[in-house]
């Protein structure tokens, strides 16, 4: 199963979202979900945190292998044993409970991807950022999710 996640910010409202999109082998969207962070407005922090959420939903569906996608460069390569990669402070000890989830799968990459091709990801987080009642409306995601971001 191929995971994407992203992250949108709102600074003026101080806020951040992150999306995990799951997607089958044709591309097509078979689960998500969303989250708000109040007062987290640095997109490093958040992208990560998001891919922190793509693991942990991966592990909940019961997935053994999974590809977890993101377009924050910095994230990707932190989680890739690379001795040289520098892992900022501030993302540390979000990047170490990702490594530690890791564990519960069989197999598990982690791949840097264009923001276009994490179009589903990031047009959730914005979605679930800028649409209040979107937030709450689990009918409105599924319409959105299944019709919109569709391959």
């Amino acid at each position: 199963m191929k995971v994407n996640f992203d992250a949108a910010i709102d600074v003026r409202r101080n806020k951040g979202a992150i999306a995990v999109v799951v997607r089958d082998s044709n591309e097509k969207p078979l689960d998500w979900v969303c989250k708000f962070y109040d007062f987290i407005i640095d997109p490093l922090v958040l992208e990560s945190l998001a891919c922190r959420e793509a693991t942990q939903f991966a592990i909940n569906r019961g997935f053994d292998s999974v590809i977890v996608e993101g377009d924050s460069l910095g994230v990707i390569n932190a989680l890739k044993e690379r001795k040289d990669t520098f892992i900022p402070l501030s993302i540390q000890a979000v990047i170490h409970d990702v490594k530690k989830l890791t564990r519960s799968f069989n197999s598990v990459s982690f791949s840097f991807v264009k923001r276009s091709c994490n179009h589903a990801a990031h047009a959730l987080a914005t979605k679930f950022l800028s649409d209040a009642s979107f937030s709450c409306n689990l009918v409105a995601q599924q319409i959105y999710v299944l019709g919109s971001l569709s391959v």
